[in-house]
């Protein structure tokens, strides 16, 4: 292959364009057999004018200028470029289409039989150059070629007017699809790929990928200037999601795809560097987001295609490569609609059971009553006393999921891509670790995202040794127990995620865990109280029921199994069923509003109970509404449509925390 190191180019006076774009001179730069050192292929360099012939004549303009934008002045820093002292302006990007429609083995002249061998000195081609004082202005410029390993296609592309193409994507706010709309712009200048429109990282590393995707997959990468603007512009980007979108918008752009066959049509995939389509999360959302939005059909990973199946009423379109997409839009390949991901809405196979608690008769009796109503429950006791056994099994005694609330945690999942490929379904349990920060436990960062708190959404929530949580991370839960969602705001960001969970503590009553009516516990008070401090009293009044336990009994513990789960959530499930035809679908006596709360039926010693507790206990208001919540759970339990006075009795049991 031959090396031409120097390149002279003299403009005529009346010449209407000189093809001195460089990118374009890099591209034709491949000339014959690479290596081959031959010449006898070699037309180099040739641009003719309309008008006046070709260019390089002897005859120059008397004095010739050379106007370059801000990205070509500095991509020709330090070249050797001489101009006369005034004359014309000759701009490099506003070429005619005719100058730059030759082919790979036809460009911008011939080659002089100066030209040296590979290896040989350089030579110039052009005219003989004239010293400044004769009159002729000229440009004198070097170009360096660059050997081009490999093509997947002939890579000379003809002059194109500014192309527009644009395609429809969504990102993550959250849990929340928000559109996206991809506006790709390829026009003439240096060779550039810039996406704008507040991308992240992620966003803006998608130029490496599509252009390895595209070229890999057998299509042509634009050597122009292109842009892709991500719409609106004030919303943040994030994600690699959005790489099929540019890709598809790009090849639009170049004309090397066509979608006009399907309209309202949304686009959502990563894109390796093979070409391959790589699953995304959140595509269950952007499905629903597409389908609010009047979208016909959406693209998607195959492995997000069982997922995206979920929304319903749009067509959902599973793809494995880009090259796939070019076979749909041109009619090549018909997709089967993959089938919905199927979700389960009770308890998963091989959950653990209830029976496994043996004794602890106050304990089953207080899980009973929380699963009932989905009321929030701390346990108090020694170690090894059951409390973390009673909690993990309390997902076994729950109610099977509505649909929608199996679609609501199935999203957030799918939003956090946690979403597998087996069945899923079940009431979500999330323990997380006392070193938890209060971003991972209720959500946060920039932009927010999801914490533990919105995993367990319509799920449990366990803290085990709660005492060992930082009080921050504890504090941050005060709102969501009272609201069932999380507000964070960041600077230029703001997200609501939904949390109504049942929040289930477990705590030791001191330091070593004994208690101080304990003969063995040797805790200082100061220390005890210290311990127990890191629970702040208006978090412990938050929480429905309070409930101290003993180490269960040896004949107790050598005794049969306890009842088991599925007795005990046939009852649960009665009373969420009058809970719901008197409140509405989805909800519990643990979601009623203070005015629903008033509205409770209770007979008069029932009222006495309460009015003489309130004044003995120093009840606070918010412990008011919450005993009668419990009561109001225990009636249905018992079936009844009045809370008594033994209601009322058990209720206020409930949430006591000295020893049962």
């Amino acid at each position: 292959m031959l090396d031409l190191d120097r390149l002279v180019v003299a403009v005529e006076a009346d010449a209407d364009c000189v093809e001195a774009d460089i990118g374009v001179a890099e591209c034709a730069a491949v000339l014959g057999d690479p290596g081959g050192g031959e010449l006898a292929d070699l037309q180099l360099l040739a641009a003719v004018d309309a008008e006046d012939g070709a260019l390089g004549a002897e005859g120059g303009v008397g004095a010739a200028g050379l106007d370059l934008d801000e990205d070509e002045g500095a991509a020709v820093a330090g070249d050797d470029v001489e101009l006369a002292e005034a004359g014309a302006g000759v701009a490099l990007d506003d070429l005619p289409a005719g100058c730059a429609e030759s082919s790979r083995d036809q460009v911008l002249g011939g080659a002089p039989d100066s030209l040296p061998l590979f290896g040989h000195p350089a030579a110039n081609i052009g005219p003989p150059r004239r010293d400044s004082g004769g009159g002729a202005g000229f440009v004198r410029k070097d170009f360096r070629f660059r050997p081009i390993v490999r093509t997947t296609r002939r890579i000379w592309l003809s002059s194109l007017v500014s192309v527009l193409a644009t395609t429809q994507t969504f990102t993550l706010d959250g849990i929340v699809a928000r559109p996206v709309r991809v506006e790709v712009d390829v026009h003439r200048g240096l060779p550039a790929f810039a996406v704008v429109g507040l991308p992240d990282t992620a966003v803006r590393e998608a130029r490496e990928r599509v252009r390895a995707a595209m070229v890999n997959c057998g299509f042509e990468f634009p050597l122009r200037r292109i842009v892709a603007n991500l719409a609106p512009a004030s919303l943040r980007k994030a994600g690699p999601g959005m790489d099929l979108a540019i890709a598809a918008a790009l090849m639009i752009a170049s004309e090397q795809l066509d979608l006009g066959s399907l309209p309202k049509l949304a686009l959502v995939g990563e894109l390796a560097l093979d070409g391959t389509v790589r699953p995304v999360p959140g595509v269950l959302a952007i499905a629903e987001a597409a389908r609010e939005r009047g979208t016909k059909a959406i693209v998607v990973p195959a492995e997000n295609g069982p997922e995206a199946a979920l929304a319903g009423e749009i067509d959902v379109i599973g793809v494995e490569s880009l090259a796939q997409l070019a076979a749909l839009a041109a009619g090549d390949w018909v997709p089967e609609r993959p089938e919905p991901l199927p979700l389960g809405l009770g308890a998963a196979a091989g959950t653990p059971d209830l029976g496994d608690l043996r004794g602890q008769r106050h304990l089953r009796h207080a899980l009973e009553v929380a699963a009932a109503g989905g009321h929030s429950l701390l346990m108090v006791g020694p170690p090894g006393a059951g409390k973390s056994l009673a909690a993990s099994r309390l997902p076994s005694i729950l109610p099977p999921l509505a649909p929608g609330e199996a679609l609501e945690v199935a999203r957030i999942a799918s939003a956090c891509g946690r979403l597998g490929d087996g069945a899923v379904g079940g009431r979500p349990f999330r323990a997380p670790h006392h070193t938890v920060s209060p971003a991972g436990l209720v959500g946060g960062g920039n932009p927010p995202s999801p914490g533990e708190a919105t995993l367990a959404h319509r799920g449990v929530l366990f803290l085990d040794e709660l005492c060992e949580f930082r009080r921050d991370t504890l504090e941050a839960l005060r709102a969501p127990l009272e609201a069932g969602w999380v507000s964070i705001a960041r600077a230029g960001a703001r997200s609501r995620l939904p949390c109504r969970f049942m929040l289930v503590g477990a705590a030791n009553p001191c330091p070593c865990g004994r208690g101080e009516a304990d003969p063995e516990c040797n805790c200082a008070p100061l220390a005890v109280r210290r311990y127990q401090a890191r629970l702040s009293g208006a978090l412990a009044d938050r929480i429905d029921l309070l409930t101290a336990i003993r180490q269960p009994a040896a004949e107790d513990l050598a005794g049969p199994p306890g009842e088991s789960s599925a007795a005990v959530r046939e009852r649960v499930t009665g009373a969420r069923e009058r809970q719901e035809d008197r409140l509405g679908p989805g909800r519990s006596n643990a979601e009623m509003t203070p005015g629903e709360v008033r509205d409770c039926a209770l007979d008069e010693p029932a009222a006495s109970l309460l009015a003489d507790a309130y004044s003995r206990r120093r009840l606070s208001g918010r412990a008011h509404d919450r005993v009668l919540r419990l009561a109001r759970t225990v009636a249905d339990l018992a079936g009844s449509e009045a809370i008594g006075r033994e209601q009322m009795a058990q209720a206020l049991q409930l949430r006591r925390r000295d020893e049962q």
